[in-house]
Parts: structure tokens; sequence; C-alpha cells
């Protein structure tokens, strides 16, 4: 923490340092405070140097391991939304780093509008290039902190009906940062957008894989409180 404190920004390496020191941190689920503390200061003095893959890891990481920083995540939000809109092909956020920032923003309960409409425009263009997990990841951080996009959600509609069949419940139930096929119904029900293909899409991939989810009583909740019949 000490070295971090005494970090200086001139070396574009150094900022990658600091990202990556932070998610490698998060990854291994050691929540330093003293750490992230210095990270936080660090980062927010520098914040508008650093690349997009920067930014998303250092919002992800913090939102991870449950580290409240504010000025930080107003730094990082400020930053974000002009990195996203400079439409630099070789400097844009990658549909990974689009979908960790809405997850850690919608995480640490931080929304700004000026963000999350960046992060519309930007996931509405790429949304082809989703994973399975960019698409539930995205959907739930919309829903979470109830962002109405009706041209996200029918891009998100779209992708996740063509890629439904690659959604592995067990996997996003296992992991920190996903959600199950039933998480993914429950954001699209709770920004109130209708879409039966997509409703027809998760009931029939969460039949053939109910085996596979994770005894959590609230994820099979989420899946029977959408509304839909089935």
């Amino acid at each position: 923490a000490a070295s971090v404190d005494q970090f200086k920004p001139q070396n574009p390496q150094n900022l990658a340092n600091l990202a990556n020191t932070a998610w490698a941190f998060a990854t291994a689920g050691h929540s330093s405070p003293l750490l992230f503390d210095a990270v936080a200061r660090a980062s927010a003095a520098s914040v508008d140097q650093f690349k997009p893959q920067n930014l998303a890891n250092t919002a992800w990481a913090f939102a991870t391991v449950g580290h409240k920083s504010p000025a930080l995540f107003e730094a990082l939000s400020r930053a974000s939304a002009a990195s996203i809109g400079q439409f630099k092909p070789q400097e844009q956020f990658k549909p990974q780093g689009l979908a960790n920032t809405a997850w850690a923003f919608a995480t640490v309960g931080h929304a700004p509008p000026a963000l999350f409409e960046a992060l519309t425009r930007a996931s509405v263009v790429s949304i082809g290039q989703f994973k399975p997990q960019n698409l539930a990841n995205t959907a739930w951080a919309f829903a979470t902190i109830g962002h109405k996009s009706p041209a996200l959600f029918e891009a998100l509609t779209r992708a996740s009906v063509a890629s439904i069949g690659q959604f592995n419940p067990q996997n996003l139930a296992n992991t920190a940062w996903a959600f199950a096929l039933s998480n993914t119904a429950w954001a699209f029900a709770t920004v109130g957008h209708a879409s039966p293909a997509l409703f027809e899409a998760v009931s029939r991939a969460s039949v053939a894989s109910i085996g596979q989810f994770n005894p959590q009583p609230q994820a099979l909740a989420n899946t029977a409180t959408v509304g839909h019949k089935s």
C-alpha cells in the first residue's frame, strides 16, 4: 500500500499496474482495505489517463470485493462515459468491459445516467459480440438500477434468443459476477420489457438444464415470478 501511495502516473504501464493489482486481489478474493484505499486514491487522481480496460477492471475489482469508494466511482463514471463516447476503434471498450462496467456500477448502487446512456449506445452497437455472460450481466445491471432502455433490451432480447443454447446455468450460478438464466428472465421482467420469444427460449433452456441449477431458492424464485405462463 505504501508503494501505491507513492505512485507516479507518468508511465502508462503504471496505470495498468494499478488496475491489474486491484483486479488480481479481487480475483483472488483478498479484499485488503489498506491496499484498496491506496489504489482508490491513486486511481482517482489519474483515472482520466486510464485505457478502457483499466477503467473496467478497476470498477469490477472494487465492486467484486465490496470496497466502497464513492470518489473513485464518480471519477470512473466520468472517465468511462467520456471514453465510450470518443469512438476510437483501437481504444474502445470491449463487450466484456461494457458488461463488467454496468455490473460493477449496479452492484455498488452508483447509477449515473450519463454513464448508463453511454453504455446503452455502445452495447446496442456491439451486442452481436456479447457472450451469454455479458448478456446476462448487462440485463441484470440495467434492471437493478431501474435504467429503462427499450433499444438496449430489444437488442438483448434478440441476442439472448439467438445464443440461449450457450447459456450454462451451472457456470453462471457458480461465479461471483454472473447470474443464471433465471436472473436474466428476472431482469427483463423487472424493467417491464415483455418479450414472449425470450421467455419461451429461457423456459426451454431452463427445463433442459434444470438439474444443473444450484439449489438456491432465490434463483428458482426469480425464474418463477416473471409472470410468464409456460
